[in-house]
């Protein structure tokens, strides 16, 4: 799975045991990146604003969505408002319920409310294990849902979210205008 910041970035801040890369994109606009492993199951990114944290999806893995937590924790005090999800795919969603329980308010295009606990489990097969099974029925639904775009404010910071046409008829992109950075998710892929 891909999260694309346009930007080169520099590695910030990060722990040796955060199962990804923290990417500084622009001032306050960060990309985690997933590692060699394959530990937290995907990409996630967060905007650090005026008054708050927008986080764009919150990886397959819970416990990486932990170690994201603390990683911006480490870098302000500000609250994480938003999170943002992609598409509804597990490996871009798999945390938001770790994210609704640190405040946010998880954003998701339209379809996603309907396929988060069905469609998931497809992506494994015909016969997932029990504990993918289990996991996919408790994911976190979405809080608020577009088929339009939509503007997030953090202060002054604009943050512009959209829906396009792609990968699961559910996508969402969210573009940092100030910081000329879009977050993608698995609308574009690098290798």
């Amino acid at each position: 799975a891909a999260l694309f910041a346009i930007h080169a970035g520099a590695a910030a801040n990060v722990t040796a045991t955060d199962p990804f890369t923290l990417m500084s994109i622009a001032p306050g606009v960060y990309a985690a990146i997933d590692g060699p492993t394959g530990r937290s199951g995907s990409n996630a990114g967060f905007v650090i604003g005026d008054d708050g944290v927008l986080v764009i999806d919150s990886f397959f893995d819970p416990e990486a969505t932990k170690a994201l937590i603390a990683d911006i924790r480490s870098l302000t005090p500000k609250p994480i408002r938003y999170v943002v999800n992609t598409h509804y795919h597990a490996d871009h969603v798999g945390g938001d319920a770790v994210l609704r329980a640190a405040g946010a308010i998880i954003i998701a295009h339209r379809n996603v409310h309907g396929w988060v606990r069905t469609e998931n489990l497809h992506l494994f097969g015909a016969h997932p294990s029990p504990r993918i099974e289990a996991m996919i029925k408790v994911l976190a639904l979405p809080d608020v849902t577009t088929d339009q775009e939509l503007t997030i404010w953090l202060g002054k910071r604009k943050i512009l979210i959209q829906p396009v046409l792609g990968h699961t008829g559910g996508d969402l992109i969210v573009t940092v205008p100030d910081a000329k950075t879009v977050f993608c998710g698995d609308i574009l892929w690098r290798h």
